[in-house]
C-alpha cells in the first residue's frame, strides 16, 4: 500500500469498490459517517490512485458524511451536471442537490 501511497504503484479505485467499502465498514463495523469519509478520502488522495472521477468520489464522500444518504445517491448526485442528468424517483436526489429529472 505504501508504494501506491508515493506514486511508485498506479491503481485505479472503482465506484463499486468504494460503494461496497462504504456498505461493509458502515453496515457491519459500525464505523461512524465521519471516519468512513475521512478514511476513503485519504486512500483517494494517495499520489499512486489514477482514478478519472477521484473529484467526484471525494464529492460523494462529503455528501456521505454530512447527510444520511446512502453512498450510490452521493455518488450519482456529485457525477450528475447539466450535461449528465440522474434520472431517479428517489427524493434523496433533491436533497443532495443532483442534476435529476425523475420517472
Amino acid at each position: 500500500m505504501s508504494k501506491i501511497e508515493n506514486g511508485t504503484i498506479k491503481a485505479e479505485i472503482l465506484d463499486v469498490v468504494t460503494a461496497e467499502c462504504v456498505y461493509v465498514m458502515e453496515k457491519f463495523y459500525r464505523i461512524p459517517r465521519e471516519k468512513i469519509s475521512e478514511k476513503l478520502s485519504k486512500i483517494l488522495n494517495f499520489s499512486g490512485i489514477v482514478n478519472s472521477n477521484r473529484s467526484e468520489l471525494l464529492q460523494a464522500l462529503l455528501k456521505f458524511q454530512t447527510s444520511n444518504t446512502d453512498i450510490v445517491d452521493c455518488i450519482l448526485a456529485a457525477i450528475s451536471s447539466t450535461s449528465r442528468v440522474v434520472v431517479s424517483s428517489d427524493k434523496d436526489m433533491l436533497k443532495l442537490k443532483a442534476v435529476t429529472e425523475t420517472l
